[in-house]
């Protein structure tokens, strides 16, 4: 009903941490773009690695909105493996990127 969208990170300590619940689909994209911006070391210097549930056209804007504003090395944009794919359900998105500090 309240469509929130938590939006997690892996913390220092190796658990999965929310960052911060957002409502909208299309804001939890913007969202994952802007910490992109905020947190990336040296993006031009990285290879972004996307993993989606189902959702390559989610991925592909979040791709998108991010080479607007910075130039990557490279992107890998795939499928969840199935394993994963299934403790995370239909329509997961992540990124995997070096950080600044978590």
């Amino acid at each position: 009903m309240l469509n929130i969208k938590p939006m997690l990170y892996a913390s220092n300590e190796g658990k999965i941490a929310l960052a911060v619940p957002v409502r909208g689909r299309r804001k939890a994209l913007d969202t994952l773009v802007q910490k992109f911006l905020e947190n990336a070391v040296n993006p031009e210097e990285q290879i972004l690695g996307i993993a989606h549930c189902d959702c390559k056209a989610d991925a592909d804007y979040v791709v998108t909105k991010i080479q607007e504003k910075c130039k990557l090395k490279g992107v890998i944009n795939n499928y969840y493996d199935l394993c994963t794919g299934a403790h995370v359900g239909p329509d997961a998105l992540a990124l995997f990127y070096r950080v600044k500090e978590r």
